[in-house]
């Protein structure tokens, strides 16, 4: 069994991912704690970008849509809410309350599914 075999299985008791293996490969680092420390690094941004995916999944969203393609024209924010708070949804955090309301076509419902996967991905 070869030693990169080895960590497959040892991972695989360890209930880490197989992920490890192919980022052990990828680091070119002579010191081993530098080493272990952008393993590390990157075996917690694969589980977090993992945990994105399965929330954005779970969510069930049927039509996905982006702030790229969303038109502020007809949006009229009250006074200390910036485009830029909506998109990063700051107000969530500050934990304020935003209500859509508008004429059928303006929006509302884009601008809420985006809101709902910014939320998402911020868990």
């Amino acid at each position: 069994m070869s030693v990169i075999e080895s960590v497959a299985e040892a991972c695989k008791e360890l209930k880490l991912s197989r992920n490890i293996v192919d980022n052990m490969q990828k680091i070119q680092e002579e010191d081993r704690y530098k080493f272990l420390l952008q393993l590390f690094q990157l075996e917690i941004q694969h589980r977090a970008d993992n945990r994105r995916q399965r929330n954005i999944k779970s969510a069930g969203f049927y039509n996905m849509k982006s702030f790229s393609d969303y038109v502020y024209n007809d949006l009229e924010l009250p006074s200390g809410l910036s485009i830029s708070d909506i998109e990063s949804a700051e107000f969530v955090r500050r934990k304020e309350n935003l209500i859509l309301y508008g004429n059928s076509g303006t929006g509302k419902s884009h601008l809420a599914f985006k809101i709902a996967l910014g939320v998402a991905s911020h868990l």
